[in-house]
């Protein structure tokens, strides 16, 4: 693990070895959580434009609508 950044050790530990453990184990756990939640995403594959309808079929599309209103 790479430390970027740290906390000193308060100088009343240094004659109190359970206060000493309990303060390791905390700092332990808080560096532990940072580094998850620091974990790098995943890359997301690059979307796929839509694919648009040939402006053909669109036109005949068009046309069609417009002689279904007619008849109707």
């Amino acid at each position: 693990m790479t430390v970027n950044s740290y906390w000193q050790l308060p100088a009343r530990l240094f004659d109190d070895s359970e206060e000493l453990a309990q303060w390791a184990r905390a700092a332990l756990a808080a560096a532990q959580r940072a580094k998850v939640k620091k974990r790098p995403k995943k890359a997301k594959k690059a979307a796929k434009p839509a694919k648009k309808a040939p402006v053909k079929k669109l036109a005949k599309k068009a046309a069609v609508r417009k002689r279904a209103k007619r008849k109707a």
